[in-house]
């Protein structure tokens, strides 16, 4: 019966592990991908803004699709009062919305998305004021580094899993706007270019609002992973690269940039073995590996707990 004790041990572990609740069973996709508005809530902007941007909620069971009809453009004093303008659709199916009339210099202006997902109202409102006239950016300011650490960063994963925890080397950059950017950030749309090529921090599944990275607007992490593993989202290779930030203006062709900025990702060491854990509990890791919870851990001591007492009635 002596032999019999990591049998016991080891089924109980397998049945309790098969039985935990996996990252993939907690992800799935929403059910109405949220809009959004260009200039964002809160923002000033130029009254000469020459358009404003508009992604409307999307859904695969919701119809009929969003039309520009949907949206409401009024003045904060009026919210109920609709001024009118023009929709141009865009290549990927956003819509450049140009007011009819010219803004005025000090007032709040509302945009709000009025489609229904379902039998939601689940799309964007932003409010947002008119400044002074200005004239479109010719530059874009400086790129700077705010961060630079290695740690845990959450990723997607190519894998079972939606997302997994790996160790990187991470440096944080923001963009300090220029003098004739500064007026028309909150229209501005953001990229960011790593050694030329356009820089998706997490994965081409990445939820970012158009213009902005997943760490917010003007700002980006560049990582690279300091653990290995088949299913890890893209990550850049360790070395040094250059930076630069890139940003549109919607309704324009306006293009301008950022000084270059150059940034070097390296680990120092080894990542962490994913085979050893530090007694804690994680939902995930490279290549899908896991950690038993305090309460699995609990359940095996219990189990192991029966066998030796079986064990002993037995003798």
């Amino acid at each position: 019966m002596r032999a019999m004790r990591p049998v016991v041990f080891v089924a109980a572990a397998a049945s309790l592990v098969a039985a935990a609740p996996s990252d993939a069973d907690a992800c799935s996709p929403l059910p109405c991908s949220p809009g959004y508005f260009t200039p964002v809530n809160d923002a000033a902007v130029p009254a000469n803004v020459p358009a404003f941007y508009w992604r409307p909620v999307s859904s695969a069971f919701s119809t009929p699709l969003p039309e520009p009809s949907d949206v409401l453009f009024a003045r904060a004093a009026a919210p109920t009062t609709p001024l009118p303008f023009t929709a141009a659709k865009l290549l990927d199916g956003s819509y450049a919305l140009t007011p009819q009339d010219p803004l005025t210099p000090g007032t709040d202006y509302v945009l709000t998305d009025r489609y229904k997902c379902g039998s939601m109202s689940v799309g964007p409102s932003v409010t947002f004021r008119a400044l002074a006239t200005a004239p479109q950016p010719t530059s874009l300011g400086t790129l700077t580094e705010t961060t630079n650490l290695t740690g845990p960063i959450t990723v997607p994963s190519s894998g079972g899993e939606c997302s997994v925890e790996v160790a990187a080397h991470q440096v944080g950059i923001a963009l300090q706007p220029s003098t004739d950017a500064l007026a028309w950030r909150g229209a501005l749309h953001y990229e960011t270019f790593v050694d030329g090529q356009l820089w998706h921090s997490s994965s081409s599944a990445d939820s970012a609002a158009p213009g902005s990275s997943w760490s917010g607007r003007g700002t980006d992490v560049l990582y690279a992973f300091c653990e290995e593993g088949a299913h890890l989202a893209n990550g850049l290779a360790a070395g040094t690269h250059e930076v630069v930030m890139r940003a549109t203006l919607p309704g324009t062709t306006t293009v301008v940039q950022s000084s270059a900025l150059t940034v070097e990702l390296a680990c120092a060491g080894d990542g962490p073995d994913p085979d050893e854990g530090d007694g804690g509990c994680a939902t995930g890791g490279v290549g899908g590996s896991r950690w038993l919870s305090l309460g699995m851990l609990a359940a095996l001591a219990a189990l192991v707990g029966r066998g030796h007492r079986a064990a002993r009635r037995t003798r």
